[in-house]
């Protein structure tokens, strides 16, 4: 490859010579052509200035005899004479064709064989008239006077007296070719060929008049010349393949012009010119060649051949520390520090992937050892699979098959038209049970229910765990009435018998709805509903009792339904209303806050009922988000209207608090309007706390967090006791109605009560306070706040807006204080 560049770099450099010999050749020839031409014009000049200078002498030299003949002219007396004289002259100048003396009077004199126009006097005349206006000589062409085919020059002077008077004229006629005669005569002028043409470029006499030529042609047309406008000048002009010069001149005093006619080959050798400017050429050629040749060996092929040397002597796998050496005055010293710089990078590479080779082995073997585990694992859960499934249809608590077991099983006897009976179970009291003995005693409580099922049930039956206290069974084949209650009877007495824990007795009783399919039902959707009316009917009836689905329950769950359609409806018109009752400072008389109560507009249809349904569906979600907004929209307006800002409450269900957009949408609302979140207060009952306590913990948490207080609303007409509520994170208490009615026989618990509610910081709420007497012992237990009729029934908002600075003190007894 190497000898292949060198090559290519030789003939680079003979095609650079040759290219440069060419360009020489051409500059070289084109600058001599052109000093040559120089030269030649300025030879022809000088040879025209001669002729000048000659025809100038030999007009001087006619001009002097002109002086004489005039000077003796003016001697003689007798006209006779003046012939006489005249040819005297003449015959002392052969070269003149004649020599003629006309008189003022119009008489002429002439002496030879030549005179013009002998018939017309001598006023007529032109070189006449010409001559004797003239103050000296004067020359006349005679374009149309021949003498033996040659043209004719008239040479004439005025004759004047002594008073400066015209006597008359001399003149000398003269052939032109007597000219060319004279200039051939003298060989130091050197002349190749000169000619004498009129002003309008017409010949007048040419060397080739003498050789029988003719004067037929222009030298206007031949040379592209204006010689009126053009009077000197020089020309080349090809005639017959021959290069020829031009040069030209006006002959003062006259329309004559005389012109020397040459060749250029008569002044240089054009062939010898290029074969000068060749040889040159071809001399400096290879002096070039040579300088060229040795200075690409010095400069350019040995420095290449160094450098594929070192070049070749890289070798990464021997010696990756290897650099090629960089000289200062190096042909390829960029290239040479360009090679290091990627050799550097090179071996930043290959230590970069040393190094990660190294890790990437290390990897390996920790993938290896994680595959290795993971086969392990993979082996474990292939070992523990039979329990995965378990697990994905069975309650981890109790061991018994889960809903979605329970949903798919009934769907399967439904769709074989199997017939048989469906029981739910809830324990009544469960919520007391996990308050009062802890969750741990009432997980114990679910498993021993689950445990008896398990034992008792039989082979044609099949209990599930349904959630929270509740318990299904699967009865196929079963639908007899009377049948089923016998087995649940029996099946209650072992349960009394069994049911002790820690082995000590419990009086734990269940309440049961059972529904028949397919004659209460053919959808399990539809007879579970059916089994949950029956089992609210043996709820309300007393619980620890079994209830037989009836249509006349039907009626109510026709009922619930067309409640849940006026709810819907409700929602998607908007027509729902809030009123506000407020709750009293019972230390200041002034409204603290408002809570607000929800209503259907034109409808009076109690909370209670239509909270109750909307809970067993999903319409509490979106009824409880229209509050939220409503209430943000009311502190927003009293806002604007510049009113003290008061907060208000808002109660939360159940199933509402565990909607897990909850929190998110209400920021999202206090954000978008601008309401301080201290304004906002939450209302909830301890039901939430019955499924999931920790959960409910967190979600609270989450509330507080936000500057939301919580109440704990209804306390006492559940199982809440003292110890409950020191583990939750409310902000204050709401004692319930009850509470307050048997506020007499309670003094001291409710003291008690408030007293270690106040040590967790916690404030308390008297709900439903409609006597003074009442307002009077709770002032007494140091309630901090009262709420109910005797201070104002739930009002609309422009109404509630009177009680911004309403005063209670009157009625607290604040003013006898």
């Amino acid at each position: 490859m190497l000898k292949t560049l060198i090559r290519r770099i030789y003939i680079l450099g003979i095609l650079f010579i040759l290219a440069f010999g060419v360009i020489f050749v051409a500059n070289n020839y084109q600058s001599s052509d052109r000093i040559m031409r120089y030269e030649v014009e300025d030879n022809v000049t000088l040879r025209l200035e001669l002729v000048m200078k000659a025809i100038s002498s030999e007009f001087g030299r006619v001009e002097q005899t002109i002086n004489m003949v005039d000077a003796v002219l003016q001697q003689i007396q007798d006209f006779n004479e003046i012939t006489e004289v005249l040819t005297i002259f003449l015959q002392q100048n052969p070269s003149y064709l004649s020599i003629c003396f006309h008189t003022k009077e119009g008489e002429m004199f002439c002496a030879g064989d030549w005179q013009s126009l002998e018939d017309v006097n001598s006023q007529g005349e032109v070189w006449y008239v010409a001559a004797a206006d003239a103050e000296g000589l004067v020359v006349i062409n005679h374009q149309t006077a021949l003498v033996d085919g040659g043209p004719v020059v008239t040479l004439a002077k005025p004759s004047l007296g002594s008073a400066g008077e015209v006597l008359g004229v001399v003149g000398i006629n003269l052939l032109c070719d007597e000219i060319f005669l004279f200039l051939d005569s003298d060989k130091a002028l050197k002349i190749p060929y000169s000619s004498f043409f009129d002003k309008d470029g017409n010949l007048v006499v040419h060397p080739a008049t003498r050789y029988g030529y003719g004067r037929d042609f222009s030298l206007s047309e031949v040379l592209g010349v204006d010689f009126k406008n053009q009077p000197s000048g020089i020309s080349y002009v090809t005639l017959h393949g021959v290069e020829n010069v031009y040069k030209w001149d006006r002959i003062p005093g006259t329309d004559l012009t005389v012109g020397i006619f040459a060749s250029v080959s008569d002044f240089f050798d054009r062939g010898a010119l290029i074969k000068e400017t060749v040889n040159a050429t071809l001399l400096t050629g290879m002096v070039l060649l040579l300088l060229l040749m040795f200075f690409q060996k010095k400069n350019l092929i040995d420095p290449i051949k160094q450098f594929q040397g070192d070049v070749e002597r890289i070798s990464l796998a021997d010696d990756s520390s290897y650099r090629l050496q960089v000289a200062d005055k190096n042909l390829f010293r960029s290239l040479r520090e360009t090679i290091n710089m990627l050799l550097d990078k090179v071996q930043e590479q290959r230590e970069r992937v040393s190094y990660q080779q190294e890790e990437l082995q290390a990897a390996y073997e920790q993938v290896v050892a994680h595959e290795q585990q993971l086969q392990g694992q993979f082996t474990e859960i292939k070992q523990q699979e039979t329990q995965i499934r378990f697990l994905a249809d069975h309650d981890p608590l109790t061991g018994l098959s889960n809903r979605r077991k329970f949903t798919e099983d009934l769907e399967r006897l439904i769709t074989n038209d199997n017939t048989g009976a469906v029981l739910i179970l809830d324990i009544d009291d469960f919520k007391n049970i996990n308050d009062v003995q802890g969750h741990i005693y009432g997980d114990r409580v679910l498993q021993l229910v689950a445990q008896f099922l398990q034992k008792e049930l039989d082979s044609c039956a099949k209990a599930y765990r349904f959630g929270g206290d509740e318990f299904l069974i699967i009865a196929d084949g079963l639908d007899n009435p009377h049948e089923l209650e016998q087995h649940i009877l029996e099946a209650g007495k072992d349960f009394r018998k069994s049911s002790s824990i820690h082995q000590k007795s419990s009086n734990i009783t269940v309440s049961i709805g059972i529904v028949r399919f397919p004659y209460d039902g053919e959808t399990v959707e539809e007879l579970l509903s059916k089994a949950d009316i029956a089992l609210h009917y043996a709820k309300e009836t007393g619980k620890a009792r079994h209830v037989f689905f009836e249509d006349t329950m039907g009626l109510s769950f026709s009922e619930r339904v067309q409640m849940e359609k006026i709810l819907q409806e409700t929602i998607d018109s908007e027509k729902f209303t809030l009123l506000y009752q407020p709750i009293v400072n019972a230390r200041t008389g002034k409204v603290a806050y408002f809570e607000a109560l929800i209503r259907i507009k034109g409808l009076p249809i109690s909370p209670g009922v239509f909270i109750s349904i909307a809970e067993r569906s999903t319409l509490i979600f979106p009824i409880g988000r229209w509050v939220i907004k409503a209430v943000i929209a009311q502190l927003v307006e009293w806002k604007k209207f510049g009113k003290d800002m008061i907060p208000i409450s808002i109660n939360f269900s159940a199933r509402q608090f565990y909607d897990e957009g909850l929190v998110n949408f209400l920021v999202e609302e206090l954000e978008k309007n601008d309401v301080d979140s201290s304004l906002i207060e939450i209302e909830i009952t301890e039901t939430v706390f019955i499924d999931n306590i920790d959960k409910a913990r967190a979600i609270m948490q989450k509330i507080r967090d936000l500057g939301i207080k919580i109440a704990l609303d209804d306390f006492g007409t559940g199982y809440s006791s003292i110890n409950f509520i020191t583990s939750i994170p409310v902000d204050r208490i709401k004692l319930d109605r009850s509470m307050i009615e048997k506020l007499i026989q309670n003094m001291q618990v409710l003291e008690g009560l408030i007293f270690i509610a106040h040590g967790l910081k916690m404030d308390v709420v008297a709900e439903g306070v409609e006597r003074i007497e009442e307002v009077h012992l709770l002032n007494q237990v140091h309630c901090d706040y009262l709420q109910g009729y005797l201070f104002s029934v739930p009002v609309p908002p422009e109404q509630a807006e009177l009680l911004f600075e309403r005063d209670f003190s009157k009625i607290l007894g604040l003013d006898e204080a």
